[in-house]
């Protein structure tokens, strides 16, 4: 038996996508960046973000795959979601000073 998450609890690697989001969120369209948002600022599962937005589910998941493949693209080559974190690293470390 599988152990579920409690709604609202991601893992490390997809809160990162909500980060991008924030960062690169204009490079999306309309769709993909309305499916981002829903999926990981507002924790809907993909078919509650289909009933809401009239899709199907698989539309759904391919606008938020397709999404994360462009920030991934976007971010390997600008990096500001590492500079980011080191930053904020950085600032952390500082204070325990």
């Amino acid at each position: 038996m599988s152990e579920q998450k409690p709604k609202g609890v991601r893992k490390t690697k997809e809160f990162k996508y909500s980060e991008l989001l924030e960062i690169y969120g204009s490079i999306l369209t309309k769709k993909q960046h309305e499916a981002m948002h829903l999926y990981y600022n507002e924790d809907m599962t993909l078919e509650e973000i289909g009933e809401r937005t009239s899709c199907s589910r698989q539309a759904v998941h391919l606008h938020v795959m397709y999404a994360r493949r462009k920030f991934d693209r976007i971010e390997s080559q600008l990096g500001f979601y590492k500079k980011k974190l080191r930053s904020e690293k950085a600032g952390q470390e500082g204070e325990e000073n």
